[in-house]
């Protein structure tokens, strides 16, 4: 992490540009630096310690994770100015930053808007506000689907409804994942995720090679998701179309 910031810093300098976020008033570069050192080093011992490999504690990982990355933001927000990441979501609410940190599963490309162009944009155009207030909305009734599916779901079905989901986000069907990725995902042990990716495969649903699943049977994959997946996407369908 060291060598990527003096990396940008050569060849950027210290400009607060390209989404980056700059020290909060009265706070100098140093000072913010280190803070953000400090606590992304906390999160990544954290994950390592809740989350990785033969220490994984289950959907509790989740909790670990989730619950220092909000006190991290919080904490370290007005300091640093950086809101872990800061999610579109949370300039459409006019909340301005959100302590919760967006993480990329999936390589591929995307676009990015400044934060004061959108809410410009919002307040001239009525459509554009209903609209991201209806993505919001769809955002969240997928957030608490994910929460019911982790409480009452087995381990088989969170897994059909994951590659779903994520096979809707991509161009074609191969999606390139690990397993220690999935099961840092899904709050369970390694073990457990290559017993249920070869089960899925042995019933034709789909095929795994190394880093890489490929979805062959998508409609039998969403059977076996067991009414895990399916709500979220119905309510974006009849909102967007």
């Amino acid at each position: 992490m060291l060598r990527a910031s003096s990396f940008l810093w050569v060849i950027f300098g210290l400009a607060g540009k390209f989404g980056a976020t700059t020290p909060g008033s009265g706070v100098g570069d140093s000072r913010a630096f280190a803070i953000e050192v400090l606590l992304t080093a906390g999160l990544v011992n954290t994950i390592l310690a809740t989350a990785s490999g033969a220490r994984n504690v289950g959907p509790n990982a989740a909790l670990a994770v989730g619950g220092y990355i909000a006190l991290a933001g919080l904490r370290a927000g007005p300091v640093s100015d950086a809101s872990m990441n800061p999610t579109g979501l949370a300039v459409i609410m006019a909340t301005g930053r959100s302590p919760l940190e967006t993480y990329m599963q999936l390589g591929g490309g995307g676009q990015r808007l400044a934060a004061a162009k959108l809410r410009d944009g919002m307040e001239a155009s009525v459509t554009l506000r209903r609209a991201l207030l209806n993505y919001g909305h769809a955002f969240y009734v997928q957030t608490a689907h994910t929460a019911l599916a982790n409480g009452r779901s087995k381990l088989e079905d969170r897994l059909s409804r994951w590659l779903l989901m994520a096979h809707d986000r991509i161009d074609g069907d191969a999606l390139t994942l690990t397993h220690e990725l999935l099961a840092i995902m899904l709050g369970v042990r390694r073990p457990g995720v290559t017993i249920a990716l070869n089960l899925l495969e042995a019933r034709g649903f789909i095929r795994t090679h190394r880093g890489v699943i490929s979805i062959v049977d998508r409609k039998g994959l969403e059977e076996n998701a067991n009414g895990a997946n399916g709500a979220p996407e119905a309510e974006f369908q009849r909102l967007f179309g």
